[in-house]
Formats: structure tokens, sequence, C-alpha cells
């Protein structure tokens, strides 16, 4: 199977470099926005902000977080019948709720041989779920065999790397807007075989026993990804119960709300001018 984190990622490198490119050649304001400042929002929007994205997208560090949620339909079922993941490779949020100690949530995705794999438990940070520490499991062929017991029979042929941790440090995730306590995380520089794979999350729960399992190695900055964002982070927020008023979205929208307002203002005023040159200009009879 082709090596795609690489094509991918330097797809999305390309894709950077022409935004870039045409930020550097439309970011100078005309006579116009540097003499009023009320043009600045749509300077900002027209010229600055492909500027700054562009500059993000080429110097960000390594993805730290999902963008693309997966919420828990009820309750997710064992290895006969696991939630999918499609296109495991980029990075997505599976969430869901351990219900009791017997309880297991299995997701699925299918997986080439040789490429990096990570993921990680991330658990909102709620004042009652910070002894709240659930263990991940990754199950798969050409996986080790566990030196250790496990509440669930790992079906014939295959291997697990199990994680577990207890830590306790907050992390504030700029996407979702939320804080999170990290916990067990599984990463492997190099799958052993091309073949479907199974996360597992088992513990003992507490309290409202809500997770965030992160998938994944790449963010996406799809079209499509970007236009859900707000979607996206309304379920997210409402999934982990982290409540979902949607203030701090109010800035962008307001920005954007008064470009366009000074746009068609302008588009107006520039109206009324022509009408009143015209009719100045018109010969008298």
């Amino acid at each position: 199977m082709r090596r795609f984190s690489r094509q991918i990622a330097f797809a999305q490198k390309i894709q950077a470099c022409c935004v870039f490119r045409l930020a550097l050649a439309y970011n100078k304001p005309t006579q116009d926005e540097r003499r009023n400042t009320q043009h600045f929002a749509m300077y900002f929007l027209k010229r600055l902000l492909p500027f700054c994205l562009a500059l993000f997208l080429l110097m960000r560090p390594a993805p730290a977080h999902a963008e693309q949620p997966i919420l828990e339909p009820g309750d997710y079922g064992g290895f006969d019948n696991p939630q999918l993941v499609p296109e495991p490779w980029f990075m997505w949020f599976v969430m869901g709720k351990l219900h009791n100690e017997n309880d297991i949530d299995v997701s699925a995705f299918d997986y080439p041989a040789g490429e990096r794999f990570k993921a990680e438990m991330y658990i909102p940070a709620h004042d009652d779920l910070k002894e709240f520490s659930p263990d991940i499991a990754l199950v798969g062929p050409g996986l080790p065999q566990p030196n250790e017991p496990l509440p669930f029979e790992i079906p014939q042929g295959m291997g697990a790397v199990i994680a577990r941790s207890t830590s306790t440090y907050a992390y504030f995730d700029i996407f979702t807007q939320m804080t999170y306590f990290p916990r067990a995380k599984i990463e492997i520089e190099k799958m052993p075989q091309s073949a479907r794979y199974y996360m597992v999350v088992f513990g003992k729960p507490v309290s409202r026993s809500l997770y965030a399992l992160d998938i994944g190695i790449m963010e996406t900055f799809a079209p499509g990804a970007i236009a859900r964002y707000p979607i996206n982070w309304y379920e997210v927020r409402y999934a982990l119960e982290w409540g979902y008023r949607p203030l701090v979205l109010l800035p962008v929208f307001g920005l954007m709300g008064l470009a366009w307002w000074k746009k068609r203002r302008k588009t107006q005023d520039a109206r009324w001018i022509r009408r009143i040159r015209s009719f100045v200009a018109r010969p008298s009879k």
C-alpha cells in the first residue's frame, strides 16, 4: 500500500505554499484602506487572514488533537460489532462512556503496514472525573501477546498493546476550547501488517465516565471539515457535557458581519454618488 501519510502531508504543504504566495501578492492595503480605518475589517478578512492561515499551515508543529468527532450511538459493541473509523490516518475524536466494569468499547479501522499510528485518551476536566483513568488497548495481527489478563478475549491470531496512565495535569485544546486530562497513550512507529485493527477502551467507571479517544496522526483542512467546524465544536462539547454556549464564536461572526455591512454600505454610497454625479452632469434643457 502507498505511503499515503507522506503524500498527504506533502500535499498539505504545497497547498499552504500556494495560499502563502497568493497572500503575499494581495496583502498590501489599498490607498483607501490606508486612509480610512473603517475598512480594516474587510482588509483583515481579504488580505491578512489568508496570510496568517498560510503561516499557520507552514510553521505549525505536529498535530495535537482531533477535529472530526464520532458520537457513541447508545453503546459501542464488541469485536463482533465495533464502531468503524474511516481514514484513521486523519484525526478522529471517538467519544463514549463506560457504563460498568464489564463494559468495553471497541472501534475498528483498516491500517497499512509500515505507517505510524497514535491513539491517546482524553478525559473532560470535570471535577468528578479527576480519578477516571480508563485503559486502552490496540488489538491486531503482528502485535505481541499481552503478559497480563484482560477483561476481554483477544481474537485468535492477534496480539495487543496495552497502555495505562494516572496523570492528572490539565490540557487546553484550542479547537474544542475545552480543558482535558490526558491519560493513556499508544504510539507505534511502524504498524506490523496491513490489516484491520481494534482500539479497546475498558476500566473501572467513575461518576459520569465520559471519555474522548483521539485516533490518528494528521489533521484535515478539507473545505468540508472547515465548514463543519461549528457543528463539530457543538457536538464535542455536548457529548462531553461541557456546555455549548456559542459565545466564543461571536467575535468571528461579528467580524464577518461588520465586514459585510461595511462592504454593503460602501456599495450603496458609491451607487448614490454615481447617481448624483449623473444628475449634476445631465445637460439642462
